[in-house]
């Protein structure tokens, strides 16, 4: 699906890959402090166990996205995960996370290249990513050409609430 220049390796993971726990450690490492952060600690981990935990992971593989773990220089740095919507002809960016480590050298900007042109290669017209109103990266989505087409708010129970923003890169 996927390549890669110098500096990092894309890892695809597949659906009975030990890789999967290793994308749920990523996200206890790098989305846990990045969303307590941005939103309420007790969302943030709510939000971890329903899409981050290894059998969410799973789940999310076996329905279609594609996960690939980020590495650089020998190390798991970050993960994102895609799913072509065919209906649609589009592709959804579920996942796009790094370790802030890593954070403001270009690796953001490189994945999200690679993601565009996997979606031109599919001849695809679009590209959707749903993205927390919190989360200061909406600034970034905007500066790579998305438009929030949609707000989004949804009480999933148990206190957790999903205050995101539909945005969309039309190819």
């Amino acid at each position: 699906m996927l390549t890669t220049k110098v500096a990092l390796e894309l890892i695809p993971v597949e659906k009975k890959s030990n890789l999967i726990a290793q994308v749920s450690r990523l996200a206890r490492k790098i989305y846990l402090p990045y969303y307590s952060n941005c939103i309420n600690p007790l969302c943030a981990l709510q939000m971890y166990g329903k899409y981050q935990t290894s059998r969410a992971i799973k789940k999310a593989i076996l329905s279609g996205e594609e996960y690939c773990i980020v590495c650089y220089e020998k190390q798991n740095v970050g993960y994102f995960a895609v799913k072509v919507n065919e209906a649609e002809n589009s592709l959804f960016i579920s996942k796009l996370y790094l370790d802030s480590s890593v954070r403001g050298k270009g690796f953001g900007r490189y994945i999200f290249d690679i993601i565009l042109t996997f979606a031109a290669e599919l001849n695809l017209s679009k590209i959707n990513l749903i993205v927390s109103k919190q989360n200061p990266t909406v600034k970034i989505y905007e500066r790579f050409g998305f438009k929030i087409l949609e707000s989004l708010y949804e009480d999933e129970g148990n206190g957790l609430i999903s205050d995101d923003y539909l945005m969309q890169l039309e190819m």
